[in-house]
């Protein structure tokens, strides 16, 4: 179902003299989710919820109050801890640092496609695809979101790894494909997260 805070949004702009288009994607601009009906259908904007203790529960950032939202890449990368009390997912960042644009280039120097911009990312938007994102811990009592890395995934750079977030067995650890990995100031790699 359609964000009635969205389609709300998207009837005001419509009525506007002008509106801030900075971060937005093209085409929700040229198709306002208000005058087309197909845009919930090709929407992938989803918001978490959770059951504990056999009660369902919108899980919100505890810092920010926040509905958490997830795209495709992070229902992609949805992965539930063995003891059901955490999970790990991939979130949208709401700005791009401007070091990302340097330290994390696309495979090839040439694709226009999968080249990080610094800048604002509007997260309101139906259609998330495109939308650069990082590994996020959070834990579904306390509602606390933790960033994993301080690096994008490597989707966003254009960098597929064709698997998911898995947890070890025992819940202590999480497998992050497609990962950027930072080195320590000994110059080694942490390859997973652990609790």
């Amino acid at each position: 179902m359609a964000d009635h805070g969205l389609l709300r949004r998207a009837a005001t702009e419509r009525e506007a003299v002008s509106i801030v288009a900075t971060g937005r994607q093209l085409i929700d601009l040229l198709l306002p989710a208000d005058e087309d009906s197909q845009t919930a259908l090709w929407a992938d904007r989803s918001e978490l919820w959770a059951v504990i203790d056999g009660k369902p529960f919108q899980i919100k950032d505890s810092a920010s109050d926040q509905p958490l939202v997830l795209f495709t890449e992070g229902l992609g990368n949805l992965a539930l801890a063995p003891d059901g009390e955490s999970l790990v997912t991939a979130l949208a960042v709401a700005e791009i640092p401007s070091a990302w644009e340097h330290l994390y280039p696309p495979p090839f120097a040439a694709d226009p496609y999968n080249v990080l911009h610094a800048g604002k990312q509007d997260l309101k938007t139906f259609k998330g695809l495109r939308l650069v994102s990082r590994y996020t811990h959070v834990d579904l009592r306390s509602r606390t979101v933790r960033w994993l890395s301080d690096a994008p995934t490597g989707a966003a750079a254009g960098w597929w790894a064709g698997g998911s977030a898995v947890w070890s067995e025992d819940g202590t650890a999480v497998a992050l494909p497609d990962a950027f990995v930072v080195s320590d100031t000994h110059g080694s790699v942490r390859p997973v997260w652990r609790s």
